[in-house]
């Protein structure tokens, strides 16, 4: 059950969060920003970014610290590419050097990651009539962020006392909102609109596809945007050979400043994507966003688009609360965050190296963990047989196996170092090896590794008493790290509510630096009773060497 999460966004000067829990808006806030405070998405002043973090933390009261962002799309470079068929096992190394150069700084500072957008074949020669023709073209959008960026969000975030998770990009967090089209994919459109930008994202049922951002929004005062629809009112004349508005007629007397600006922006990004990239009609535009029930808008723009149906966002069992909508992005990149994992959406990720690095290696740590103790409970089975368990543990020898699977897929998954994997490899063919003793040991690492918080990590375990000469209970020492405190929590009440361990009693707790980052967590040591199978103490000699 994924825990709960708090998504943030910072728009038109106003810093807004929402609180999810269960796919559901727990509690909502928002504070103003300071001019100057974030400039083009980038935060300028860290430590009062962080300021306006703590004070919208207070007022809303949110409970978790788990914080989800929203990195607006003026921050990023998104590209749309079509990669030659030969690069098929290199896309990601030839999106990179493609969108390098266009970005105004060095690829070397920029956080690059792409997604597919059609089924693409390992080959660079297909058959083709009989005859062998290059694959065909791989269509890419890549997304590039500096990597200055985000890190200034989570440096903000780490001195406010909060724990950062994850950046999204805004378009894609806005796509999730829509749901999965039961009928199978079609093309459609998610706009965002602000006070001073309008966010579009094209979209088919399987995530983002195009997004660009208009340096116009809907604003709140009549004076607002009346040079832009005057400009509004030129353009129109131009399009439709002297036929269209003119002047004040731009502008109907129920309209909200800036709204026939925005519809006509949308409109034009439309036509460009369908005439330009996609070659395809746009199905339905959604409008959400702080200013998308603006008076008028929702009429302008289904004036503009008559071949799509044109809709307002509906928020389903959302509570109901004033302007709602203002809390959409807010909401869509908490949501996004905590379903990143499944088939929904493409994921295009904005996580910095370093924040990679460091995941890899607590991930390499805890695989490395769980086989030192395998092998360990293994070569104690050379020194007594314990035939009379056999059957029973059976079936726990083999949640052991998939257990230590998981935990190495999770390494493969984060980490691209070939000699680590390798050794990985090594090490999970040495466990499936010796699984045939069918020991208590490794039944009890798998089931830890099952009840334990996916960001904590299992140190080492020694068993250090036997309490019931009949065989009911084994007495351990653990050592574990995690985050934080709330963490060390997590993992007591995680073990303790999987009926793994019982009585455990925390040791003792403390801080330090660890991984290659060297960022502090908390390291800690518990004792606990293990029930039904005891197991005995193993020699010095098998323990001793354990990491």
């Amino acid at each position: 059950m994924a825990r709960s999460l708090v998504g943030v966004t910072v728009h038109d000067n106003v810093l807004r969060g929402m609180e999810i829990a269960r796919d559901q808006p727990r509690r909502w806030g928002e504070v103003p920003l300071d001019a100057g405070v974030i400039d083009q998405g980038a935060v300028v002043d860290v430590a009062a970014f962080a300021d306006a973090l703590e004070a919208l933390w207070k007022s809303a009261g949110f409970s978790s610290k788990r914080m989800a962002l929203a990195i607006e799309a003026e921050a990023a470079t998104i590209r749309r590419v079509s990669l030659p068929g030969s690069v098929a096992e290199d896309i990601a190394e030839a999106a990179a050097y493609d969108i390098a150069e266009v970005l105004a700084y060095p690829a070397a500072e920029a956080v690059i990651d792409h997604a597919v957008l059609n089924a693409v074949s390992d080959q660079p020669l297909v058959e083709t009539d009989g005859l062998l023709v290059e694959a065909p073209s791989i269509e890419t959008l890549v997304v590039a962020v500096r990597r200055e960026t985000i890190e200034g969000f989570t440096r903000a975030a780490k001195i406010a006392g909060l724990r950062w998770v994850r950046a999204e990009l805004t378009p894609a967090a806005n796509v999730s909102l829509l749901p999965k089209d039961p009928l199978g994919p079609s093309l459609g459109a998610v706009v965002s609109i602000g006070e001073s930008t309008t966010t579009v994202s094209v979209h088919d049922g399987g995530g983002l596809l195009f997004a660009r951002v208009l340096m116009t929004g809907v604003g709140d005062t009549a004076s607002l945007s009346h040079e832009l629809e005057s400009q509004l009112a030129e353009v129109e004349h131009l399009r439709t050979g002297g036929q269209g508005v003119h002047g004040a007629e731009a502008r109907r007397s129920d309209d909200a400043p800036g709204v026939a600006v925005v519809a006509e922006g949308i409109r034009r990004t439309l036509h460009f994507h369908a005439t330009e990239i996609d070659k395809r009609t746009i199905d339905h535009v959604v409008l959400c966003g702080a200013r998308s029930r603006a008076a008028g808008l929702l009429d302008r723009v289904a004036e503009a688009m008559p071949n799509a149906s044109v809709a307002l966002l509906e928020h389903g069992d959302w509570p109901t609360f004033e302007q709602s909508e203002r809390f959409d992005t807010a909401f869509a990149v908490a949501r996004l965050v905590q379903t990143s994992h499944s088939d929904h959406l493409r994921d295009l990720s904005l996580v910095p190296p370093s924040v990679r690095v460091r995941r890899q290696d607590q991930r390499a740590i805890a695989v490395g963990s769980a086989v030192a103790a395998v092998l360990a409970a293994a070569a104690f089975a050379n020194f007594q047989s314990r035939s009379a368990a056999i059957d029973q543990q059976e079936l726990t020898v083999e949640a052991a196996e998939h257990a230590v699977d998981r935990v190495s897929d999770e390494v493969d998954r984060f980490g691209n170092d070939r000699l680590l994997a390798a050794e990985i490899e090594r090490r999970r063919h040495v466990v499936e090896a010796l699984a045939a003793d069918r020991v208590a040991v490794p039944a009890l690492v798998g089931q830890l590794a099952e009840a334990m918080p996916a960001d904590s990590i299992l140190r080492s375990l020694q068993i250090t008493a036997v309490v019931d000469e009949e065989g009911d209970a084994s007495v351990v020492a653990i050592d574990g790290a995690a985050p934080d405190l709330d963490g060390v929590a997590a993992w007591i009440d995680g073990v303790n509510d999987s009926g793994v361990l019982s009585d455990v009693r925390l040791v003792s707790t403390s801080f330090g630096p660890y991984g290659l980052d060297e960022e502090d967590v908390a390291v800690f040591q518990v004792t606990a009773t293990v029930a039904g199978t005891a197991i005995a103490p193993l020699p010095v000699a098998v323990t001793g060497g354990a990491e």
